[in-house]
């Protein structure tokens, strides 16, 4: 999961200030009472430009929808102070909390983030930690969508709360070769394709990394893409052989024709007669930019060649 600070307080309990950048919209504090304590809230929304409509703006990677944040005084001059953001990306809308307490002791708390009808929640959160969850998109839901969500921290002294509603925007449209979802967007599905949804945009990431010791046999390259952890993202897998015929243009054009030629690299296909054997992917003649035929070339090597390179995949 992703995570995202410290304020200091004076001892009064009036409404503080946060300065938290945002395009031609004020703040809107909000003051409530809360049985003896103060509670207040700061919320700021953000758009590209508050003068265009929805529709004129979308949603790229994970966009700042806003910013929330609240603090309350728990007594004894110590304030307890907690922080959300609210993102949009292509694969859901996520809502990070950081929890922040001025006291010694700092015990764990829990923090429930609830966003339309879901709701998470994280227990033993140490003062100073963030939390972060990627809530799917609802059902039929449109741009321009209303959504309520929520912050509670609670358990550890008084509750402290945040609830606000943001509006969604359109997803910008996604293009092959872009630096997105944790890598090179390197495929798009299309009609007749498995995972196509009409309607919808789905289809392959690849990763610019290369494992940083020498991959020496099938398995070691599918327990590291399995293993790989880059761009806050952990689903990483080698892809099929079919799906490395589609992924070799942007091979060839991101990490070089020689290295596909010369090396070739594994796939996670396995032989359906040969338990030892998987296969590989490797070009014959000509390149992929260009001035010659190439023919991609599937063909089995046992799975103790140490001969083949590894690139990682997932999906969105």
């Amino acid at each position: 999961m992703k995570t995202r600070g410290l304020f200091s307080f004076a001892l009064s309990a009036m409404i503080f200030t946060l300065i938290i950048s945002c395009s031609k919209q004020e703040p809107i504090p909000e003051t409530q009472q809360n049985n003896e304590y103060e509670t207040f809230y700061e919320i700021i929304k953000e758009k590209t430009n508050l003068n265009k409509s929805l529709t004129e703006t979308c949603a790229k990677n994970n966009v700042l929808l806003e910013s929330a944040f609240a603090g309350i005084n728990v007594g004894g001059g110590k304030f307890k102070t907690l922080s959300t953001k609210v993102y949009q990306g292509y694969e859901g809308v996520t809502i990070s909390a950081y929890y922040v307490i001025d006291d010694n002791l700092g015990l764990p708390a829990r923090i429930s983030i609830s966003f339309g009808n879901d709701k998470v929640l994280f227990e033993d959160v140490t003062q100073g930690e963030g939390v972060s969850y990627t809530f799917d998109y609802p059902e039929n839901w449109q741009p321009g969508d209303d959504l309520n969500y929520r912050i509670d921290q609670t358990v550890y002294l008084s509750p402290v709360s945040v609830s606000s509603s943001i509006q969604l925007l359109p997803l910008c449209e996604i293009n092959i070769g872009e630096n997105l979802l944790g890598g090179l967007v390197a495929y798009i599905y299309q009609p007749g394709d498995e995972g196509y949804v009409e309607g919808e945009t789905h289809g392959i990431v690849l990763s610019t990394l290369l494992p940083s010791t020498k991959i020496a046999s099938w398995n070691d390259a599918i327990e590291w893409a399995t293993n790989l952890t880059t761009n806050n993202y952990s689903d990483w897998i080698v892809p099929t052989i079919d799906e490395l015929e589609l992924l070799m243009p942007l091979y060839s054009t991101y990490f070089g024709y020689d290295n596909i030629r010369n090396y070739g690299y594994w796939s996670r296909t396995e032989s359906e007669s040969n338990p030892d054997s998987a296969y590989g992917g490797t070009l014959i003649g000509g390149s992929l930019l260009g001035g010659g035929q190439k023919e991609f070339n599937a063909q089995l090597f046992s799975k103790s060649n140490s001969g083949l390179l590894v690139r990682a995949v997932r999906y969105f």
